[in-house]
């Protein structure tokens, strides 16, 4: 009994080891894909909201009457709502959601350009 009863428990100890590191390394596995997964999802959202910005930009000349609208993108899309101010500024908020449902809001408040003397 010598001999096997000293292996026994170096043996479990050795086990033991290394189903403590496969458990550890399955934890780190899947924080790790939360986090990229996190992380695609906030760059979807902030090029949702960039190029909604950019089409309203683009489009805002022709937008006078309206007040609202949605852009349509692969990813998902993009509503905005324009308020008019009394001082001639505006409140916009733009509003991204993925097709997966994640959202996001931003707003901005944008005064009017002034005409320049020269």
């Amino acid at each position: 009994m010598g001999e096997k009863g000293t292996i026994m428990p170096v043996l479990l100890i050795v086990c033991f080891l290394f189903a403590s590191l496969v458990f550890v390394q399955t934890v780190i596995f899947v924080n790790e894909k939360q986090s990229v997964s996190k992380e695609e999802q906030v760059l979807q959202l902030e090029w949702l909201l960039r190029n909604g910005e950019q089409r309203w930009r683009e489009e805002k000349g022709m937008l006078s009457e309206k007040q609202n609208q949605m852009y349509r993108f692969p990813d998902g899309y993009v509503t905005w709502e324009q308020v008019q101010l009394f001082d001639e500024s505006i409140h916009l908020t733009l509003t991204a959601v993925t097709t997966d449902g994640h959202e996001r809001t931003r707003s901005y408040y944008l005064e009017p350009q002034k005409a320049k003397k020269e």
